[in-house]
């Protein structure tokens, strides 16, 4: 038990890391990059609001508002339910 606690607040802390990561990233208009970041912070924690906004947001730069809606809609759910 100990060992998978451990693994699990690495990858939350991991998570945690790429989503600031693309939030930079964001900021610096590197978009792709910022991409990145922010579905690989997902597939740690699928259920980390943030980075799906962030995401959302970066879609919504690039004019693609289908996807930031989507993603959008995700980190609402996802914090409504926390």
């Amino acid at each position: 038990m100990a060992g998978e606690k451990q693994a699990y607040e690495k990858a939350i802390s991991a998570g945690l890391n790429l989503a600031w990561e693309g939030e930079w990233e964001k900021a610096l208009a590197e978009y792709e990059k910022a991409l990145a970041d922010f579905a690989n912070a997902i597939k740690l924690d699928a259920e980390y609001a943030d980075a799906y906004s962030g995401r959302g947001f970066t879609y919504l730069l690039m004019g693609k508002p289908d996807k930031a809606i989507a993603d959008c809609s995700k980190a609402i759910e996802l914090e409504s339910t926390s």
